[in-house]
């Protein structure tokens, strides 16, 4: 499957109206509680550790911190040490939050890594900044084992220079984001029992949220998970904007009508959600105190080690993300998360040895978190292989997961998200904005007057319908 850029698909619609990444753990709260804040993971000072003698030292910087996550990135780390006599790799496990922050020390510090995870536009934006080498000139030969739309020219995995395309990115996961929702609840509250009657009825804004008004039940059950994860960022763009910092004057209506709905969805949420990180919302969905969670194909892996008996397909269904009236078609949000190679490394062959073997079928297809980003791995082969390395867990129980994410990507239209630049600062200006809303301190109409200058005073690349550029 070719998959079509939201641009694309605009220029390809007759509307043409119509128009994003990740796991950690905690520890249960009881069934009607909402999950505590954690304390961020304080990030040490870097320092490279000498390897064994006689051999290259490649450090990795690894954010898959949740069980699984790190089973796999510590197993293969571990085979390649053993099976390469002059490489070895010092695996790091860090959390999302503090990764760029890792980076950025090891950098000055004049001491770089090898290698470090990123997930959607974290390449790209690592790109920008000058810190990362392409894998062009060590392992392009194995371009042509990984999916075709990986090399979309709007792909977070590929840049373009001087008209050259050039491969930032080697994915170990191709992600799709929607709705994991409680099924067994809204066919008990909603009275829709057959599949297609919930998708037909879930995508859209109104029927989405009457059907979250049916299953909220709190203080026990909140139909709507926390706000952290993207909801408001991608409700901004299912109702065709570009990006969050689309202030396109012809499209303030849109922007602001996407806010109100905000509004009414933050309505059913805990209100202490508002600080939660994703490490709460599986610990949550997994003691089954919410319902309807903005998630990806990730999920499965998080909550599969709290609560197997409930990821099967009689109580969870795979929603895509519902849209609003300003928009035809639901939007899948994919993209991968991967590895990139850093410029100020001193070790890049040694790294790219360490990256040619993460590339091997064996390795990529037991990721637990999420779809094979290699040409020509259906659900069952996936969920034999990851058998294989988390026994009990996936296997035939799992194929349901795997094909209802497939059906979405092959029904709806795919989209590759473009990135602002600077995303932290921006992100940042538009966050604190959102939580604000959720509070209730300010309105839809304040929230947008307040971010429009904000955003645009520090914009450098910023996707809107207007065009207007800001380098």
């Amino acid at each position: 499957m070719y998959a079509l850029t939201r641009r694309q698909f605009l220029k390809s619609s007759a509307l043409a109206t119509t128009l994003l990444a990740l796991a950690a753990c905690a520890p249960k709260p009881t069934p009607t509680a909402v999950p505590e804040k954690k304390e961020a993971e304080k990030v040490a000072s870097p320092t490279s550790a000498p390897a064994a003698q006689g051999k290259t030292p490649v450090v990795f910087l690894c954010a898959g911190t949740s069980e699984v996550e790190s089973k796999h990135q510590k197993y293969w780390t571990e085979e390649f040490n053993k099976a390469t006599p002059d490489v070895e790799v010092k695996i790091e496990l860090i959390g999302w939050s503090d990764l760029g922050t890792k980076q950025r020390a090891y950098i000055a510090a004049g001491d770089a890594f090898e290698i470090s995870w990123y997930c959607g536009g974290g390449a790209k934006e690592a790109w920008l900044m000058g810190w990362v080498e392409p894998l062009d000139d060590y392992i392009g030969d194995l371009k042509d084992t990984f999916k075709d739309f990986l090399f979309d020219p709007l792909s977070p995995n590929v840049v373009e220079k001087d008209g050259k395309k050039y491969w930032i990115g080697m994915p170990f996961c191709n992600y799709a984001i929607g709705v994991v929702a409680r099924r067994d609840k809204i066919v008990e509250k909603a009275g829709l029992a057959d599949n297609n009657a919930i998708w037909e009825k879930m995508a859209t804004w109104e029927g989405f949220l009457d059907v979250a008004k049916k299953i909220h039940n709190p203080p026990d059950f909140y139909a709507v998970s926390g706000p952290y994860n993207h909801w408001p960022s991608e409700i901004i763009l299912q109702n065709g904007l570009y990006s969050i910092a689309d202030f396109s004057p012809d499209w303030q209506d849109e922007y602001i009508a996407a806010l109100e709905y905000l509004v009414e969805l933050f309505e059913l949420m805990p209100r202490d959600a508002v600080t939660w990180v994703h490490r709460d919302d599986v610990t949550a969905y997994s003691n089954g105190t919410v319902g309807l969670n903005r998630q990806g194909t990730y999920f499965y892996g998080d909550v599969i080690p709290r609560n197997p008996d409930l990821m099967t397909a009689e109580k969870c269904i795979v929603l895509p993300e519902p849209h609003g009236p300003a928009i035809q078609d639901n939007l899948i949000g994919i993209g991968f998360c991967g590895y990139w190679m850093c410029s100020k490394s001193k070790h890049k062959e040694a790294a790219a040895k360490f990256l040619r073997w993460l590339a091997k079928p064996e390795v990529e297809n037991t990721f637990p978190m999420n779809l094979s980003p290699l040409k020509g791995v259906d659900a069952k082969q996936q969920v034999q292989e990851l058998e294989k390395l988390f026994p009990g867990m996936y296997g035939e129980r799992a194929i349901w997961w795997f094909d209802e994410w497939n059906m979405l990507l092959e029904k709806h239209t795919p989209w590759w998200g473009e990135i602002v630049v600077p995303g932290e600062e921006i992100n940042k200006i538009f966050n604190d904005e959102m939580v604000r809303l959720f509070n209730k301190e300010t309105t839809p109409q304040k929230a947008y007057e307040t971010m429009k200058p904000a955003i645009e005073a520090v914009c450098k690349s910023c996707p809107r319908r207007d065009g207007k550029k800001f380098e």
